[in-house]
């Protein structure tokens, strides 16, 4: 696991031990809620590559290919982050029990996050065209299921 943490320096040096038992890399990235902001940052890319690997495995079974082949072919690809390379094998498999990172709690932070974009005075594109599809998902029951549960959303 590693840690993105806001707040003061000091304070971080106190609790580092703890952090350190559990991580193996600490980012002091600012002030206090830098940690809370940075997470918003880090789940879009999540959700918008999450997403993105569910259309593309379900346009590749349009296109004639076998999903278990497909996502074989993506997650050995040059695009294919950890994050692809987990999820689409989860998506292809249809497990999405044994919860990494729950959809409903991704749905969450990309709603924070588009809120955040919009108080700061920016559109965003990408992550809400994700995020239909995770609330989808989670209007299908899928909020407790991992995120690779988006499959389902595009699937029909």
């Amino acid at each position: 696991m590693i840690f993105f943490v806001g707040g003061e320096t000091a304070i971080l040096d106190k609790v580092r031990p703890a952090l350190a038992a559990v991580s193996s890399k600490i980012n002091h990235i600012g002030d206090t809620g830098a940690g809370a902001r940075w997470k918003l940052v880090n789940n879009m890319m999540v959700a918008i590559e999450v997403a993105a690997v569910a259309e593309a495995l379900v346009l590749a079974g349009k296109a004639g290919f076998g999903i278990k082949e497909s996502a074989a072919i993506i997650a050995a690809s040059g695009i294919a982050s950890p994050v692809i390379q987990q999820k689409v094998a989860r998506m292809a498999e249809g497990h999405f029990g044994d919860t990494d990172f729950a959809l409903g709690l991704m749905l969450k932070d990309a709603d924070y996050a588009i809120a955040y974009a919009r108080q700061n005075g920016m559109s965003l594109a990408l992550l809400p065209a994700a995020a239909n599809l995770f609330r989808l998902a989670d209007v299908k029951g899928r909020g407790a299921d991992d995120v690779a549960a988006v499959f389902t959303a595009v699937e029909d």
